[in-house]
C-alpha cells in the first residue's frame, strides 16, 4: 500500500499485476466519469467494472445475500449452519478437499470469527493471521489473494452489501478479475 490509497496485487491465475486505488468521484477517469474505485492494468486500460459488479451486488441484495440464511447479529455460527455452507458449494465434487472462504459485511463475518471450534474447512479472515494488530487493507488483500491462489470457493454470507462502499466490494472485484464466477451466493474459480 502506498500512501494509504494504492494496493498492487498479482492476479493469481494470470500473474498479471493489478493496481487498486480509492479515489473520489470528482476525479476524472475512464472518459472523465470518475466513479469511485478504479483498477488499472499494466496495459493502461482503466475501467470501473461498476456495471457488472453492481448487477451482482443487486442480485445478492435481492436474495438478501447468503441464500442459506441470515446470520447478521448472531453471536456464533453453529455446526449445522457450517455444514450447510460446506455441503452446498456448487459443483462440490470439483472442490473436495478445499476450504470454503467466507466474505460479507463485517456483521456477517464477526459471528464466524467468534465461533470456537469453527470447522477447519471454513476460511474466514482473521487479522492476527497476518501479523500483529487489527484489520488493514494490506492484510485483507493478502487473505483474498491466498483464496484465489488456492482456488477456494467463496460463500457470500452477508445480508447487506448495497449500503455503500465496503471492502467486500473490493473482494468481489478481485475474485471476478481473477476468473471467479458467481453461482448463487457462492463465487467459484474457473478451473
Amino acid at each position: 500500500m502506498f500512501g494509504g490509497r494504492i494496493v498492487v496485487l498479482r492476479n493469481a491465475t494470470t500473474g498479471q499485476p493489478m493496481v487498486y486505488w480509492a479515489r473520489h468521484d470528482d476525479l476524472p477517469g475512464n472518459g472523465g466519469g470518475g466513479g469511485g474505485n478504479h483498477r488499472r492494468r499494466d496495459n493502461g486500460n482503466e475501467r470501473t467494472g461498476n456495471d457488472d459488479l453492481q448487477e451482482i451486488i443487486n442480485n445478492l441484495d435481492s436474495t438478501k445475500g447468503g441464500s442459506l440464511g441470515n446470520i447478521d447479529g448472531l453471536k456464533f455460527i453453529n455446526k449445522s449452519f457450517q455444514n450447510k455452507i460446506l455441503d452446498n458449494v456448487p459443483d462440490i465434487d470439483k472442490y473436495k478437499g478445499r476450504k470454503v472462504a467466507i466474505i460479507g459485511h463485517r456483521d456477517s463475518i464477526i459471528p464466524f470469527q467468534r465461533t470456537m471450534g469453527l470447522d477447519n474447512r471454513i476460511n474466514v479472515f482473521k487479522a492476527n493471521n497476518f501479523g500483529p494488530g487489527g484489520w488493514t487493507a494490506k492484510k485483507n488483500f493478502q487473505w483474498i489473494e491466498d483464496i484465489v491462489g488456492n482456488k477456494q470457493p467463496v460463500y457470500f454470507a452477508s445480508q447487506k452489501l448495497n449500503l455503500g462502499d465496503s471492502w467486500t466490494r473490493e473482494e468481489i472485484k478481485y475474485l471476478l478479475d481473477s476468473g471467479y464466477r458467481q453461482k448463487g451466493s457462492y463465487f467459484v474459480p474457473a478451473d
